[in-house]
């Protein structure tokens, strides 16, 4: 492995990491909507 592709790898994995964490909060708002209807 080069130092570079780790890094890049490592950038990814953040990446998708942070997409994970934005969808999940989005479905808690949107539960949250329709829990206080």
């Amino acid at each position: 492995f080069h130092v570079q592709e780790k890094k890049l790898l490592q950038k990814e994995q953040q990446e998708i990491e942070d997409a994970e964490r934005e969808r999940r909060s989005k479905v808690v708002v949107t539960f949250d909507l329709v829990g206080r209807k």
